[in-house]
């Protein structure tokens, strides 16, 4: 992803993601020459923060946070690990980096679907917790059609991503099968986590998965249930 980047004509490069100048190797690792970015990451300058950031700095961390996000994803990359440890400070510039777990989102126009769980626990999208089935049995949403994929309750506390078949019924049990997780909005989801942090200093949950109580909450009563 480094190389694909470095590809880039400098005047449309991302100025928030981590530069690659180059790589070498020799007979045991390979190593690349990045960009320095000497003020350490985000989720270090949050913590070791006397007190909260003010609304202008953790509106402008998220803004920087997005754009790497959105550059990355019109050129049908994925990042996969979106986190406060995974953004680093230069200057008071957000560079993302680490695309160890980097994929591509799209092949033409299809949007790709992935099955493995990725990223940092508290980051990860509650549609990262696949039940080891390759069906399960839900209920139909009224709204939806046979073929459409949906996200539902399923086993074991899960939220994922289902196809309904064939003879699917608004309203009724049947069986469907697991979707896997589409890319964009796992990064996205991961930024808001990282919003959330920046503004509060505290993980919104441990894991967004049903068996997490704050993530049940926040799931079940929206994002306005916080307010109470």
């Amino acid at each position: 992803i480094f190389c694909l980047l470095a590809q880039e004509q400098e005047a449309k490069a991302c100025p928030h993601l981590l530069q690659m100048f180059g790589a070498f190797s020799d007979d045991v690792d390979t190593y690349l020459v990045t960009e320095l970015a000497d003020g350490g990451d985000l989720f270090s300058f949050t913590a070791n923060s006397r007190k909260p950031l003010v609304e202008e700095q953790v509106r402008s961390f998220t803004w920087q946070l997005l754009q790497a996000v959105q550059y990355l994803h019109e050129r049908r990359i994925g990042h996969r690990d979106i986190s406060l440890e995974n953004a680093l400070l230069s200057h008071g510039v957000v560079k993302v980096m680490d695309f160890g777990m980097a994929c591509q989102t799209h092949a033409e126009d299809l949007a790709l679907r992935y099955f493995r769980a990725v990223g940092k626990d508290m980051y990860r999208g509650p549609e990262c917790y696949l039940p080891k089935e390759s069906e399960v049995n839900v209920t139909a949403p009224d709204s939806a059609r046979h073929g459409d994929v949906v996200f539902l309750p399923v086993a074991n506390n899960c939220l994922a991503e289902v196809r309904l078949p064939s003879d699917a019924v608004p309203g009724t049990t049947c069986t469907a099968e697991i979707a896997g997780y589409t890319v964009p909005p796992l990064d996205v989801f991961s930024a808001g986590v990282c919003a959330f942090i920046l503004r509060w200093q505290v993980p919104p949950w441990k894991l967004a998965h049903l068996s997490d109580r704050y993530f049940h909450f926040v799931h079940h009563s929206g994002p306005l249930g916080l307010e109470t």
